[in-house]
């Protein structure tokens, strides 16, 4: 049985009317969170079939070998993973044929190794990201193929509509989990999918050693469902409030709780270019105006953040990601995105 908070994503005109979604907020929760300091705001949550892959960019970069290490930030030292690279690899092959990921293996400098090719060949550059790409590879740049999750090749779905990041697809192209993992698996007849039920705690047996149920609430019931085995599959920011609220006698700050989970969690809107080049490596959040073409290598703005107004075509200083306490700088760009060749000029 899958538990799903949202209903099915409505199939609309408004799936790709800007207006609507982005200035409407048309598909965006109607939560209220709040800060420490007390100040409302909404999130940026998605409560559908599918969550927030009915409306990412289609990237879909593997994790680098030195991601699953102890890795040292300004807030203390992150943990390293359970296990390597090397043992999720294979997984990572078979992820990537699942979601029908277009790729070139070799192109990005620096990602990991691999076993096995993607399974279809890298999205073509438009012309003005193919001018842009030759541009920055005459600078010693290396630009490259994004690798992405959608159905772009002969006898494929997409139809190139112009929009993808942010909207929902119309056209079931987009290589999101209810299109690619969901939908094949409601195949089956011992899967079931409960839309608009929202899990609100889980259950531990009478040591505290292991998940027996999840409390839920549909349709204006809460009632109980028990089961040998949960999979928590919330995404990182309501997984972590889901094993908070389950606090109980055993686990008094909630479940997996003994390292404050999901207290550097963020939630991000953007897409964070990383250079590489003979000046050095820097990154920069991007998003806060439009793309400009790049005539020069990339130079320090901010001191704060190191956004790079060359790209984003702003002024140092005045740009929104400066919001942020410095010190929370190496967290918020720990996520490492790759300056990619697929790119539509936007901003919010």
């Amino acid at each position: 049985m899958i538990l799903e908070r949202g209903p099915r994503l409505p199939i609309e005109p408004q799936n790709a009317d800007a207006e609507a979604v982005f200035v409407q907020r048309r598909y965006r929760a109607r939560d209220e969170w709040q800060k420490e300091t007390g100040k409302r705001f909404m999130p940026g949550q998605f409560y559908f079939v599918g969550g927030h892959t009915k409306f990412f960019g289609t990237a879909m970069f593997r994790f680098r070998e030195r991601d699953f290490e102890a890795t040292e930030l300004a807030d203390g030292v992150s943990p390293a993973w359970p296990f390597s690279y090397s043992e999720l690899e294979p997984w990572y092959g078979l992820a990537e044929r699942l979601f029908g990921v277009h790729g070139r293996a070799g192109d990005d400098p620096t990602e990991p190794w691999r076993s096995s090719d993607y399974p279809h060949p890298p999205i073509p550059h438009e012309p003005v990201i193919g001018k842009l790409a030759d541009k920055l590879a005459g600078m010693g740049l290396h630009p490259f193929h994004m690798p992405s999750a959608v159905d772009l090749h002969p006898g494929g779905r997409c139809v190139r509509c112009g929009t993808c990041d942010a909207f929902a697809c119309r056209y079931g192209a987009k290589g999101d989990s209810e299109t690619r993992l969901l939908s094949p698996a409601l195949a089956h007849p011992n899967v079931n999918l409960w839309t608009e039920t929202r899990a609100l705690r889980l259950i531990t047996d009478d040591r505290g050693h292991q998940i027996v149920g999840v409390e839920v609430s549909r349709h204006g019931e809460t009632f109980r469902i028990r089961a040998p085995q949960f999979v928590l599959s919330a995404g990182a920011i309501q997984s972590a409030l889901l094993l908070q609220r389950s606090a109980d006698g055993h686990h008094t700050e909630g479940l997996a709780n003994t390292h404050r989970t999901g207290s550097p969690v963020w939630h991000r809107d953007t897409i964070t270019p990383v250079w590489h080049g003979p000046h050095g490596t820097r990154s920069g959040a991007c998003g806060a105006g439009p793309l400009v073409p790049l005539l020069r290598p990339p130079e320090p703005a901010c001191s704060r953040c190191e956004f790079l107004p060359v790209i984003c075509g702003v002024e140092p200083r005045t740009h929104r990601c400066c919001a942020g306490p410095a010190s929370r700088r190496p967290a918020r760009h720990r996520m490492d995105q790759r300056l990619t060749t697929w790119w539509r000029p936007f901003s919010y």
